[in-house]
């Protein structure tokens, strides 16, 4: 690249003692003071670096030039958690945020005699991930100026509006009508058919209900709904291939108009089952306490997967809060990332673990088949149903109830093993999934994740504790 001849070059200015040169007015950005809020809130899993174990770390964040430090965690051993919480920088970054530079973490460690051990760092490429959003009250202020639009009391007939646009003697198909629509005045009167069927059953006995009753009926209300779909879904594509306007106008006569009163109450009370894991419907359940992974080095290697494995020293907990701030509001301290964040102090809960079934699990066995049980460890703590392995099954229906009592910060991922059970030497490990219990229990959505309608306040095992068991039994391991 070169300048073009109608231009003249320019000499830069260096400046010697701050060892820079001076950038052109028409060619620097325009800058602006941000402010970066840093939640401090832990570390979690750290390695040993050169042989030694982590005993008293910091964290350090780092962006355009500007340098922000936590306060020591005196003891990780004992709790991992940060004591301040809250930190802030001033930094001076361009009003384009594609020329924003990233912002880097690193966890240090100070040792004996000076040494500074890097234990870790991530880096944060995207700034504006975290930027701070509105929560949409100019629109609704937008929205009450309307002016309220005065609506027809006339009643409309869809069927006439479809003769006067001439429409009559095309079929369904060539209309562009997705339905037939017949099937919006039927299907109400079907589904409440099913309805009143559902009702007339008989209740099932007090004693016999449990948490498997309540999954059961969930599960079959599942697929009585997907079947519904599907059957409209084909009902809709025959009955819509002959059909035209004219025989619709002429069905228009005996349609009779029937009011629907609203559901009763079931006579199991429903959870609500989810098709994927929870982490996949709930963003990781990370919607306030972020998870930085720490590695060390660089990734040398193309597979980076395998390689971010060897990498990886720990994890930061924490999360950031970029917006812009006036000259004349530096001096103001008022931190916003901590609007609603609860304390950051240890706490125990109650974990209750539902075991329903595994699919489709890898044969161990020389007959093609495994002997499977589960293993449930949270920390030092580890349950197991060996004792009631299942031989012979790749798709095993368990039915096991776990119950663990759990201390946060010290204990708060969930690490469950399916084990294939041999007589004769050590169980081969079948696979494994891990949970961070301390996101699901620090989340927003753990409030609303999977809460029925109704609730069975005779059944003791429907109940709700610390707000982990109704995460906990959506998701099918």
């Amino acid at each position: 690249p070169c300048l073009p001849i109608s231009v003249d070059p320019q000499k830069l200015t260096y400046l010697d003692e701050q060892r820079y040169y001076v950038i052109p007015e028409g060619v620097q950005p325009v800058l602006k003071t941000f402010r970066i809020e840093v939640l401090f809130w832990g570390l979690r899993e750290l390695k040993r670096v050169q042989l030694f174990e982590v005993e008293r770390p910091k964290v350090k964040v780092e962006c355009g030039g500007k340098h922000l430090e936590s306060e020591e965690i005196q003891s990780y051993k004992n709790n991992p958690n940060f004591k301040e919480v809250v930190r802030y920088i001033d930094v001076e970054l361009p009003e384009q945020s594609y020329l924003h530079p990233p912002l880097t973490v690193f966890v240090v460690e100070h040792r004996p005699f000076g040494h500074l051990a890097l234990v870790g760092s991530h880096v944060v490429q995207n700034l504006m991930i975290y930027a701070l959003r509105d929560h949409g009250g100019e629109e609704e202020e937008e929205e009450e100026q309307k002016p309220k639009v005065r609506q027809n009391s006339m009643k409309v007939s869809p069927l006439t509006s479809v003769k006067n646009m001439g429409l009559s003697s095309l079929t369904v198909k060539q209309s562009k009508i997705p339905i037939n629509p017949m099937k919006i005045v039927n299907a109400p009167l079907k589904k409440l058919k099913r309805k009143v069927e559902e009702l007339e059953e008989e209740a099932p006995e007090k004693e016999e209900l449990d948490w498997w009753s309540k999954y059961y009926a969930s599960l079959e209300e599942l697929e009585k709904q997907a079947a519904e779909r599907e059957e409209m879904e084909e009902e809709a594509e025959t009955d819509g291939v002959n059909l035209t306007m004219a025989n619709i106008e002429e069905e228009e006569e005996e349609v009779d108009v029937v009011e629907i009163e609203p559901p009763k109450r079931k006579k199991i009370a429903t959870l609500k089952l989810y098709e994927r894991d929870l982490e996949s419907e709930f963003i990781d359940f990370q919607d306030w306490l972020r998870i930085f992974p720490l590695f060390k080095g660089q990734a040398i290697t193309e597979d980076d997967e395998e390689d971010n494995e060897e990498r990886l020293m720990g994890k930061y907990k924490g999360s950031f809060l970029v917006y812009p701030i006036d000259p004349e509001d530096k001096d103001d301290t008022t931190c916003q990332i901590t609007n609603g964040i609860p304390k950051n102090s240890p706490v125990k809960v109650l974990v209750r673990v539902y075991i329903i079934k595994a699919t489709s699990l890898a044969p161990t066995d020389p007959n093609g088949k495994a002997d499977p049980y589960i293993v449930v460890k949270v920390g030092n703590q580890s349950l197991d149903s060996k004792d009631r392995y299942i031989p012979k099954q790749l798709n095993p229906t368990f039915g096991e109830v776990f119950e663990l009592t759990v201390s946060f910060p010290l204990e708060t991922e969930l690490v469950i093993t399916v084990m294939d059970h041999d007589l004769v030497g050590a169980d081969d490990v079948i696979g494994e999934t891990r949970i961070d219990l301390e996101n699901r229990f620090y989340s927003r959505h753990r409030a609303s994740c999977g809460l029925a309608l109704y609730y069975d306040t005779l059944v003791p095992l429907c109940r709700l504790l610390s707000g982990l068991s109704n995460s906990l039994t959506s998701t099918t391991y």
